[in-house]
This record gives structure tokens, C-alpha cells and sequence, in this order.
């Protein structure tokens, strides 16, 4: 959508590409490409979806793109390549005063991506230049991957939550394993007590409080009533918001890595010593 577009059309515009987006959810790689009218700006604390080499100033449009990227976790791949400015514009005012980096390619797979760049010997006889992204892959191993049953992770959440369940089963099986079959048995009983979750229902990175947020801006913007100083703290506090909560979910990534670890360690040496009460009888 152009500047002259409403915010009403802009919402619309992202609520359909975030329709067709979800529709592709049997594609193993998925690319969104395009004039997107924004300017993402350079890289802030809270992105996750871009990478060190964006330009300029991000603008309200550019906010709401990098959101878009982030709830359907599609990398801003031009940000991911240092080139010279020259290289980076994308779009030249008619007046030749202005030039900004405004479209786009974004894919689900950053390694997939090997360079972006902007064409400047080809007259399209358009404001906007080509943006040429090189894509490549080795075939095998992502024919490898693409007939892997789905992929499903041990819900730690549920399994620290249930340790007590899970050391008592864990303690009854000790008995009638060999100390090389502990890391099956381990994983067994893991997925016994803790369940498993499917790699797509993993936490999400944002709480519920950020995205409350993140609606209350977009209903500003739309009813056109935000007070100028209101709206900038507002953004403020989103970029906090969303720092803190990516900070919190990797904290909570290593924590429960942590746990699961000290299980590990603690069932390994239950074993052992069992192993060594047995010998002891014998």
C-alpha cells in the first residue's frame, strides 16, 4: 500500500497476505516479496526477524511490517547483507530528492538465502529498482528433511512441573536397565510424564500483555486519535515490552534445558548406585 492508502487499507492489506501465508503451511519454504511502502530502519533489541545491515529511520509502516514479519516469522532478508548505500535504496522520489529502501524480500529460511542486492544497470522505467535475492540449497538434505515425520519436542514445562511423578518412574525403571540403555529409558519416561509438543506449538516469543499492546497501537492508528506524545511512549513501551519478553523466553529456554540436564545427571547416578548396591549383594 502507497502513503495515500488508509491505515484501514494497510490492516486489510497484511490480514490477507497473513491469510495466503497460513494457507501455505505445507510449503517447506515460503518467500514474500515486494513493495511494502515501509522503512524498517536498523535493527532494534527486540527483532528477531532482521539482520545488522538495515538503513535509515523506521517509520510507522516499517514498525508494522517488522510485525507482520515477526508474528509469521519471515526474515527481512535484505537486512542481512552489508552493501554500500548506493546499493541498498530502492525507490527514487519523481523529484529525485528522495531515496528510500522500501521493497522487500522475506523468507522463512534465512540459510536458503545467499545474497540480496539491488540491480542499478537495468532501466525498468519505473521509481523503483530490481532487488535480486540468490537462492540456493542442497537438494538431498532437504529431501531428507521434508519426509522426517513431524517433528515433536518433551514438554518441559509439564515435565518440571510433574518431577516428582517423574523421578518415581524413573526409579522403578532403574532397576531393570543397563547403565547404556539410560538415555532411551530417560526420554520414555520423559515423554510419559511431560507429553510431547509439536515443533510449531512452541512458546511463543511475545506474551499476551505485548500483543495487547501491539492492538491497542494498531486501534490507534486506525481511529486516527492518538495523541502525538500518548502513541510515542506507547511505542516505547512496546519496544521495551518486546525486549523483555525475547529476553524471557530465552532465559526460559536455557533454564529449562538446565533442568532437564540435572534430571539427566541425577537418574545417571541413582543408576549407578544401584548398580553398585546389586554387585555388592552378589
Amino acid at each position: 500500500p502507497t502513503s495515500s492508502h488508509t491505515d484501514e487499507e494497510v490492516e486489510e492489506f497484511y490480514k490477507k497476505v497473513k491469510e495466503l501465508h497460513e494457507k501455505g503451511s505445507d510449503c517447506h519454504f515460503k518467500l514474500i516479496i515486494g513493495d511494502l511502502n515501509a522503512k524498517v530502519g536498523i535493527k532494534t533489541n527486540g527483532d528477531s526477524v532482521m539482520g545488522s545491515h538495515g538503513t535509515g529511520i523506521r517509520n510507522d509502516r516499517g514498525e508494522r511490517f517488522v510485525q507482520f514479519a515477526e508474528e509469521t516469522r519471515m526474515h527481512i532478508m535484505n537486512t542481512y547483507f552489508k552493501k554500500h548505500l548506493k546499493r541498498k535504496w530502492t525507490w527514487r522520489s519523481p523529484n529525485f530528492e528522495f531515496k528510500n529502501e522500501i521493497d522487500f524480500i522475506t523468507s522463512s529460511h534465512v540459510r536458503i538465502i545467499k545474497d540480496v542486492s539491488v540491480l542499478n544497470q537495468f532501466n525498468t522505467g519505473s521509481d523503483h529498482r530490481i532487488v535480486r535475492a540468490k537462492v540456493a540449497f542442497d537438494v538431498s538434505n532437504e529431501r531428507k528433511k521434508l519426509v522426517q515425520k513431524t517433528h515433536e519436542e518433551i514438554n518441559l514445562e509439564n515435565l518440571i512441573r510433574n518431577n516428582k511423578v517423574f523421578d518415581h518412574k524413573l526409579s522403578t525403571k532403574l532397576e531393570e536397565i543397563e547403565p547404556k540403555n539410560l538415555g532411551p529409558v530417560l526420554k520414555e519416561v520423559a515423554k510419559e510424564v511431560g507429553g510431547t509438543i509439536k515443533t510449531k506449538e512452541r512458546q511463543k516469543k511475545l506474551s499476551d500483555e505485548t500483543k495487547t499492546l501491539l492492538n491497542k497501537r494498531r486501534e490507534m492508528k486506525i481511529n486516527n486519535n492518538a495523541d502525538k506524545i500518548e502513541y510515542s511512549e506507547l511505542c516505547k513501551t512496546i519496544r521495551k515490552k518486546m525486549k523483555a519478553d525475547i529476553d524471557e523466553y530465552n532465559l526460559k529456554t536455557v533454564r529449562d534445558a538446565i533442568e532437564y540436564k540435572k534430571s539427566y545427571k541425577k537418574a545417571k547416578q541413582m543408576l549407578m548406585i544401584g548398580k553398585k548396591q546389586i554387585i555388592a549383594i552378589d
